[in-house]
């Protein structure tokens, strides 16, 4: 295995790490960006942010990081 892939794979399981395990702080870090931002005032925005739904968002993504790191995982053990 390559540096990059090594990488890759750590970054992977890293971002499914932080987003299943911490989806508040991550809905916080959002919550903040979007009161920041030009957006601001798009309050269904802010709305969907503050919401149970946007929680369900960040489980969705890291699954996906988690199956796509298990994934590449499999594939760089049967690549030898």
């Amino acid at each position: 295995m390559t540096v990059p892939y090594i990488l890759l794979l750590v970054l992977l399981f890293a971002l499914a790490f932080v987003y299943l395990l911490f989806p508040k702080v991550i809905q916080s870090v959002a919550k903040r960006a979007v009161q920041r931002g030009i957006i601001s005032r798009c309050q269904s925005l802010v709305g969907f942010v503050n919401s149970k739904q946007y929680l369900a968002v960040v489980r969705v993504v890291g699954f996906t990081a988690l199956a796509a790191a298990m994934f590449l995982f499999i594939a760089s053990l049967r690549a030898g």
